[in-house]
């Protein structure tokens, strides 16, 4: 297990310095961050004294590797909106933001879970079409406009609950219903193809002829070795929901990390941007590698696979 987590960290790093080396280097394929962040009338001698400032006038190299020194202790240069660190700034509107993303992971799992195997387990056609093609119909419609329609629908029209803000929990509802909807889809049709294979193996037909009950057949032996794929799954599709409420926040008006980037993009504050896209690829390969691990624990096969590999 030693030698598979090492492995599992040393990938992770490796993908971790490669997206920050791309931020680094699109913004400054993309023009002069200097001037990107002031107003384009600005004075020579104005941007000259912006750029001194922030270091900017230092080699690229030495740009670079300032850079990685500031996402290793996360300290990067103040806010030009708020005057203070960006970083404080970054770490003031994680905690909404995952609130929202825990939530929806626990609601999209559960109702998942529940789609799925019934739609494995249904011995009727009808049954099954009944429970499964919601499914499908919620796979075609992007996130932010499944947003839209719950707003307008439950929170303008019926009134039932807060379209925008928070301080409630009525305030975290919609979004974090919306976030969830978008990630049932994948995890219930994995799960669902993942327990019609598993239920056709070997072991389970030994497991049926030993005169087993159903539950017991499915609990013991079907489920376990069916949730393999949908872990899986779930590390992938939590890309979807830092992605994802990002865009949500701002239909939603919910004050976390999503809503903060898109206003410091407009409001050029490039130090936020920076400080923000820095943590949410932390936060992503961090959550794959924990994923990892935990498919290494469950399934001992993968470790084996792994000290296999040269």
């Amino acid at each position: 297990m030693t030698t598979y987590l090492l492995r599992r960290i040393g990938s992770s790093l490796i993908a971790l310095w490669l997206v920050l080396t791309l931020v680094f280097f699109a913004l400054h394929l993309a023009g002069d961050p200097v001037r990107l962040m002031l107003d384009p009338s600005a004075s020579e001698e104005t941007v000259a004294a912006f750029r001194e400032s922030l270091g900017y006038d230092a080699p690229l190299v030495v740009q670079y590797l300032r850079f990685l020194g500031s996402v290793a202790t996360f300290s990067f240069p103040d806010s030009l909106r708020f005057r203070v660190p960006a970083s404080d700034v970054v770490l003031e509107k994680v905690g909404p933001t995952a609130e929202l993303a825990v939530t929806a992971i626990i609601i999209a799992v559960a109702v998942a879970l529940l789609v799925g195997y019934l739609g494995a387990q249904a011995r009727r056609g009808w049954v099954r079409a009944l429970v499964t093609w919601p499914v499908s119909v919620l796979q075609a419609f992007p996130t932010f406009y499944l947003g839209v329609v719950l707003a307008l629908v439950v929170g303008v029209q019926l009134g039932w609950l807060p379209t925008g803000g928070s301080g409630t929990p009525a305030h975290l509802v919609l979004p974090a219903l919306t976030l969830a909807l978008a990630l049932v889809p994948a995890i219930a049709r994995t799960l669902r193809a993942s327990t019609v294979r598993v239920a056709g193996e070997d072991f389970v037909r030994t497991a049926r002829a030993r005169g087993l009950r159903r539950s017991e057949v499915v609990g013991r032996h079907i489920l376990p070795n069916a949730l393999l794929p949908v872990i899986t799954v779930i590390g992938l599709e939590l890309g979807t929901v830092l992605g994802g409420s990002i865009v949500l926040e701002k239909v939603f008006s919910w004050p976390g990390l999503g809503q903060l980037m898109i206003t410091s993009v407009v409001n050029r504050d490039y130090p936020v941007v920076l400080a923000s896209v820095t943590f949410l690829a932390v936060v992503f390969i961090v959550l794959n590698l924990l994923v990892d691990v935990a498919y290494g624990l469950i399934d001992p096969r993968i470790r084996i696979g792994a000290r296999g590999r040269v």
